[in-house]
């Protein structure tokens, strides 16, 4: 799975790289699901920061296409 390898240097979780590439994404909306507080905060530290090129490549290469449907985007965690 490409998010549990090291050769990228994430420095965010699964879940917040994943978030910020959708925003990346033009006309998307996301609304992320939350159980906690917890996951809420960490679902707010996706923004404000960005991807380097070389992550957003590599990501856009899993989905060359475009975004996918929650089923499939879960193959990117």
């Amino acid at each position: 799975m490409l998010l549990n390898t090291d050769q990228y240097n994430w420095d965010h979780t699964r879940a917040q790289v994943v978030l910020n590439w959708c925003l990346s994404q033009s006309n998307v909306i996301v609304i992320p699901k939350s159980n906690s507080v917890d996951r809420t905060i960490e679902n707010c530290e996706a923004s404000g920061w960005s991807l380097s090129p070389r992550q957003v490549t590599a990501l856009n290469a899993v989905y060359p296409n475009g975004l996918y449907s929650y089923q499939e985007l879960h193959l990117l965690i």
